[in-house]
């Protein structure tokens, strides 16, 4: 994991003039405790990359700063169209929450092809990034996959219904973004502040991380 990390963080500084703003690591311990409050077992590339970067940085005073003057994250998009990595205490704290907004009568359908149920929210679902005040579009951790998908795959909220898989893993989920980023197809637009397709016209504004997927289905595995 902390390959894929070096490899995007140099990616960022050469490219988009950026950090990715990671933060130290997570100790064995801190993740032992999560997992023991949440119940479950974290994936093993995600508790990789927790010993790697215990999320991004966006509380420090140069965070703050850019977020009240541009309502953004003044560091580089760990994947596209996404919100910054939350620290573990804040995914554990997060979690909690959303316990409290299951439906139990809720019946889940498969979605996406077999990929996904379509339950918003789920106690084997992990938020690891977004808003500051989780009020925006959030990725998770998919402990609840449909038929066809993989436990612990990466999925993002396109919108307030429609959810898409980044990678059947973390670790995929950066391969892929690396690789968009490294061929050329996606690139950095300066004028934007993010990254994008290079097929995107100047004036479309679409979901970063829905046209990821999309671009995502067609590569290799």
């Amino acid at each position: 994991m902390q390959e894929l990390w070096n490899r995007l963080e140099s990616w960022a500084q050469k490219n988009a003039k950026r950090s990715l703003r990671l933060r130290k690591p997570a100790t064995e311990k801190q993740i032992a405790a999560a997992e023991k409050k949440m119940k479950l077992k974290l994936p093993a590339d995600f508790r990789a990359s927790l010993l790697c970067h215990d999320g991004q940085e966006t509380n420090d005073k140069e965070a703050r700063a850019y977020q009240d003057e541009h309502g953004a994250f003044c560091g580089f998009e760990w994947m596209p169209g996404c919100s910054p990595l939350a620290t573990l205490d804040a995914v554990v704290a997060q979690w909690k929450d959303n316990l409290d907004n299951i439906d139990d009568d809720e019946k889940p359908k498969v979605v996406e092809k077999g990929l996904l149920h379509n339950v918003m929210f789920h106690a084997r679902r992990i938020p690891i990034a977004g808003t500051p005040y989780w009020d925006g579009d959030t990725t998770y951790l998919d402990l609840f996959p449909g038929p066809k998908g993989k436990e612990g795959q990466v999925l993002m909220f396109a919108n307030e219904c429609d959810m898409v898989v980044l990678g059947e893993t973390m670790s995929q989920a950066l391969s892929r973004y690396l690789r968009a980023l490294e061929s050329g197809d996606w690139v950095w637009d300066k004028k934007k502040g993010f990254v994008r397709s290079k097929n995107e016209k100047a004036d479309d504004f679409p979901h970063e991380s829905e046209e990821f997927a999309k671009w995502a289905r067609k590569q290799p595995a």
